[in-house]
Formats: structure tokens, sequence, C-alpha cells
């Protein structure tokens, strides 16, 4: 998403659907207090993945995806429907690693999880310039990728075949400048309902 559209997009907009307005672990159905929002730091750090290598794109993840309905995603077996009143905007990790982002307006609003992969080969660890060579459309015409990555660390990117989604690129941009951010590193990937930016 371009600069001054919706910036409680790019990390926020991130955290709350990893940290979300209401977490459940583990399917577990129960709220747990909100996290502290945070941003990509020198504390991040790419991780050995412990989840299968799974592919996030057009077609979603893992059976789910962006504009499911919650009954739909249910039937996938990959998310537990939570047993406590719905926010407006929620979030939940199972035990397949997968987080998704959704609300009761809706329903699935976006998706992460550890080990993904683009059908265009992008991961954690790609670089600035491998993605926006995979994916040189903005979400937003009036979006600037260069910047958008420099100040909020992240740029949000048109999904092939998918005019209704789009994906969200974080990065690590500690140390770099124009003249580096090419060698940005990929953190991880997020799939988002266009429809809803903030959650």
């Amino acid at each position: 998403m371009g600069s001054g559209i919706g910036r409680t997009a790019g990390i926020a907009a991130l955290t709350s659907a990893l940290a979300g307005c209401t977490i459940t672990i583990g399917g577990t159905g129960h709220p747990a207090p909100a996290a502290k929002p945070v941003s990509p730091s020198p504390a991040w750090r790419l991780v050995e993945p412990s989840s299968p290598p799974r592919e996030i794109g057009p077609k979603g993840l893992a059976g789910l995806d962006v504009g499911m309905t919650l009954d739909k995603a249910v039937a996938t077996g990959q998310f537990e429907r939570p047993t406590h009143t719905l926010s407006a905007c929620n979030s939940a990790t199972g035990l397949n690693g997968i987080t998704v982002g959704f609300s009761p307006k809706y329903g699935v609003t976006s998706l992460t999880g550890e080990n993904l992969h683009t059908p265009e080969g992008i991961t954690a660890g790609s670089t600035y310039t491998e993605v926006t060579r995979a994916y040189p459309t903005p979400a937003d015409a009036r979006s600037a990728y260069e910047e958008d990555v420099l100040l909020f660390g992240d740029i949000w990117a048109s999904v092939p075949g998918r005019p209704d989604a789009e994906y969200v690129f974080v990065f690590d941009r500690h140390g770099l400048d124009r003249a580096t951010v090419g060698r940005a590193k990929l953190l991880y990937i997020m799939l988002k309902l266009r429809a809803e930016v903030n959650c």
C-alpha cells in the first residue's frame, strides 16, 4: 500500500494480523491479551523454519484463502472457529503454524506463516531486488516501493491473477539506505484481502 494510503497498513496491519486484536494459539479458541506491536529491527533474524514448505499465492495457503467465509475456512480443517465473541479484527494461529486474520464482516482477511514461498519463488531471505523484480506492480498505483521499504519496512504488491488480493512483503531494512536497499532481506510474506487493509 502506498505512502499516505491506509498506513495503519504497513507494519501496523501486519502486526494486527500476527499479534492481532484477539489471538488463539493452537486453535484453543481462548482469547489472550493483545501483543504489543513491533516492527522489523536488529532483533529480527531469519530462523530455521519448523513448518514444511508451503506455497502462498493466488490460490491462498493450504486450502485457506482470503475472502473465504469463516464456515468455509472451518470446513478446510485448517482453521478452528473461536468460541468467544469476535471483535472487528481478529487473528488466530493454529497448530498448523498458519496465522489467519479474520473479521465477522469479511471472513478471512489475511494469511501468513513460516517457510512460505510464492509461485514466483520468493521466500524469506529473498532480497528487495528479487521481490520487486518478481512483483513490479504495487497494489496501489500511487505507491513507491523504495520509499515504502525505507520508511515502513514493507511493500504491498499486486497478486498476479487475483485483483481482490495483495501481497505484503516485510523486510529487515536495518542499516540500509537508497544506495543499498536492494540488499534488504525478506522476513515474511502475507496475503491480504484488498477490501480490508486494517485487519
